[in-house]
């Protein structure tokens, strides 16, 4: 494994930190999930009203009348997702700044405030990394006060991690959950990813 670049920096918390401004528009695996999500609890619900269905109906003309309606209700709804995924990235200006925090036991990402810009998280993160000693934890506690979102992936409950460098995304998922870990520069994304299937036990290699 090599060694964190500068752009990734450990604090004196023992906390790697790093920044990267994702664009809600040519970033399509965020609106991807979205709809994948969505699609997974209706074609469950369809699903099973479509075997109840074919039990109980005296002929087809039933059941392909419930195809016809899940159809329908499919194509509707990703057309409101698409609507709204893109007003909710026209509000957002169309990117954000994303904080990453990695250490032993899980890595979190951190969806900023819109008003936060790439450069202060950069600056707060030199801040943590030059603290020998004092309070790296009051910092710490500033830049996740200045989020909106985050989603935290315990190493010990990931199940899968799939490395897609094209995008500089790395998703790392559990049984239930999943999360989108961005690393910009191919020397960082090596360290990051080596850094999660070393510390992802039920992960095979």
């Amino acid at each position: 494994m090599g060694d964190a670049s500068d752009r990734i920096q450990q604090g004196a918390d023992g906390i790697f930190r790093w920044t990267y401004e994702v664009n809600l528009w040519k970033n399509a695996h965020i609106f991807y999930d979205y709809v994948k999500v969505i699609g997974i609890t209706l074609g469950l619900v369809y699903g099973l009203m479509l075997v109840i269905g074919i039990f109980q109906a005296d002929n087809w003309e039933v059941v392909w009348t419930m195809v016809q309606a899940f159809l329908c209700v499919a194509v509707g709804l990703f057309l409101l997702c698409l609507m709204g995924y893109g007003i909710w990235a026209a509000v957002n200006g169309g990117r954000y700044v994303a904080l990453f925090e990695m250490d032993d036991t899980g890595i979190t990402h951190c969806m900023m405030k819109k008003d936060v810009k790439r450069q202060q998280i950069v600056s707060s993160i030199g801040v943590l990394v030059g603290l020998a000693t004092g309070k790296p934890g009051v910092i710490g506690n500033s830049l996740m006060a200045a989020s909106v979102n985050k989603w935290r992936s315990g190493f010990a409950s990931v199940r899968k991690v799939q490395a897609l460098r094209h995008r500089d995304l790395i998703k790392v998922s559990g049984r239930l959950t999943q999360n989108q870990i961005f690393v910009e520069h191919p020397e960082d994304y090596a360290f990051v990813l080596d850094y999660i299937l070393r510390h992802c036990p039920q992960v095979k290699q």
